[in-house]
């Protein structure tokens, strides 16, 4: 594709990607937000609403008929064959959507917010061509403490969440670059601002 230098963020359920990502744009870096683009595409009128609606039926709608994404949810965390459904109908588009926000950016580097970068990369179906990946990493106390706490689960629902997953602790195996969330913000970002200074040529 070109000159610019990609690198995909990724974590697992829980961990703080977003919060990396909203300090990544912060210091002014262009955060592409998968999950974003995902939803856009699964509106109703989009590319990906037809698809999902004619495997998964009437009953994930909402009283607007557009998906509700926490009925599709409930689905797809209890059944990881359904989970691997939706994402083989659905990450054709949405890659495309990525590439070609890659192509039209003015930015050198970019980032690429994608939750399950491994286990689709691990299946062959990220159609991206990444320079590196950083990892947001908390061990799984922590994933579920937090979890929890954010989404008002009992352990068992957020147990199955974090399961529907490759563990967090595999992960690390993958990565070019770990971030540890499991102090305070400020160490968070120390670990952020001391990594950005390999990349002073891109800015």
């Amino acid at each position: 594709m070109t000159s610019k230098y990609i690198i995909g963020l990724t974590g697992s359920i829980a961990t703080g990607k977003t919060t990396v990502a909203n300090m990544l744009r912060q210091k002014g870096f262009e955060v592409i937000d998968t999950d974003r683009i995902a939803h856009k595409l699964m509106a109703k009128g989009q590319a990906n609403y037809q698809k999902i609606l004619a495997y998964f039926g009437p009953d994930i709608l909402d009283d607007f008929l557009e998906i509700d994404r926490k009925k599709l949810a409930a689905i797809v965390f209890d059944r990881p064959d359904q989970l691997m459904k939706l994402n083989e109908l659905s990450h054709p588009e949405i890659f495309g959507a990525i590439n070609k926000r890659i192509e039209d950016s003015p930015n050198k580097l970019l980032f690429v917010e994608i939750p399950l970068l491994f286990e689709l990369s691990m299946a062959g179906k990220v159609d991206l061509d990444l320079d590196e990946t950083w990892l947001v990493y908390v061990d799984k106390e922590g994933q579920l403490e937090r979890l929890k706490q954010r989404n008002k689960l009992t352990d068992q629902e957020a147990n199955a969440r974090i399961n529907s997953q490759m563990p967090v602790d595999d992960k690390r195996h993958y990565a070019d670059f770990i971030l540890f969330n499991d102090k305070d913000i400020y160490h968070l970002h120390a670990q952020i601002k001391e990594r950005l200074k390999d990349y002073e040529s891109f800015r």
